[in-house]
């Protein structure tokens, strides 16, 4: 965790990883997450909500990342918060939106950072980062975007599995 300063080790209990049953095979692959529950409670933040409604193109989201490429060893904690929108809703490997193609500002390092949608009580992970493209200037559905897999019912049954809902 970190706050664009510095940052807070969590110990995460090993015995509690939860991942498809299927190995991803590239780096759009909506099978390409792990879910684990953290060994004791962190009170430090409010953690993102969960998706309240499917992903849309058109979309109004944020990304929120640190460490990307090209910042100075020294500014690596900066924050990276970008304003966007989703421009593809993909159905990768048979699995219907499972895949978002954005016009982001991500770049190496990025992968694993959230995608962030106002949802109706507040601020809603829709979608982590995978992909990035550095050298792109304007958005191209076929060689140009920024890709984030979509947080899904199987993603969506395995954090409230961890939570004990």
């Amino acid at each position: 965790m970190s706050d664009g300063k510095g940052s807070a080790w969590h110990k995460v209990d090993v015995q509690s990883f939860v991942h498809p049953d299927e190995s991803p095979e590239s780096w759009d692959d909506p099978f390409d997450w792990v879910v684990m529950r953290l060994s004791e409670p962190v009170t430090e933040f409010e953690p993102y909500l969960l998706p309240s409604r499917p992903v849309s193109v058109g979309d109004k989201i944020t990304t929120a990342s640190i460490r990307q490429g090209d910042f100075l060893p020294d500014d690596w904690n900066e924050r990276v918060l970008g304003d966007c929108r989703v421009r593809s809703v993909e159905n990768t490997d048979g699995i219907i939106a499972s895949g978002l193609r954005t016009d982001c500002s991500a770049d190496k390092g990025s992968s694993g950072s959230p995608l962030l949608r106002e949802g109706p009580g507040g601020l809603e992970a829709i979608g982590i980062t995978t992909s990035g493209t550095s050298s792109c200037r304007k958005f191209s559905r076929t060689r140009c975007y920024p890709f984030a897999a979509d947080l899904g019912p199987e993603l969506i049954k395995a954090v409230h599995k961890l939570a004990g809902d």
